[in-house]
């Protein structure tokens, strides 16, 4: 739905249009990112009362199941998002999961064999990358600073910007 003061501008239109899509595609990436972690500790902490063990993941061979699950979840998220076949060479892999998340298989794997059994998903959904910005945040402020880039708005639309709000 737009507004007048979105009809008057095209480039402003454009923008709300593609603002809403990073909205669609944070939301998107979050349920992914949660996802991720469920799958894996499903996977890979689950004991033989069928509950999930943190503690489980003080052992290697459950770290690398663990992370493999999450890394495979992000991947064909990944491909599922783009329309595309998953890559299966390591490094292809290696890129699409950064690309789209943010975060290569190399950090994954490195907090998850730092933190072991206290890697929660508190831990999971807040993880950081950049200062003290979380994953998220750090994706949406790209995505945004690339719709408004897109766009084509300038310093000369801000009128229209501030009326529309």
């Amino acid at each position: 739905m737009t507004t007048p003061a979105a009809d008057s501008n095209p480039r402003v239109e454009k923008f709300l249009s593609l603002d809403e899509q990073v909205d669609k595609m944070m939301t998107t990436m979050q349920v992914l990112h949660s996802e991720a972690f469920n799958k894996a500790a499903r996977a890979a902490l689950t004991n033989e009362q069928g509950l999930i063990d943190m503690k489980l993941l003080q052992h290697e061979g459950r770290q690398e199941m663990f992370i493999n699950a999450m890394v495979e979840h992000y991947v064909q998220g990944t491909a599922a998002m783009y329309g595309q076949k998953a890559p299966t060479d390591i490094l292809a892999r290696s890129l699409w999961l950064e690309g789209y998340t943010g975060l290569s298989q190399g950090n994954l794997s490195r907090m998850v064999r730092e933190q072991k059994s206290n890697y929660t998903l508190d831990q999971h959904m807040n993880m950081t990358v950049f200062a003290q910005e979380s994953l998220t945040n750090e994706m949406s402020k790209r995505l945004r600073g690339n719709a408004l880039s897109a766009s084509g708005l300038t310093n000369a639309d801000r009128a229209s910007i501030v009326k529309y709000m």
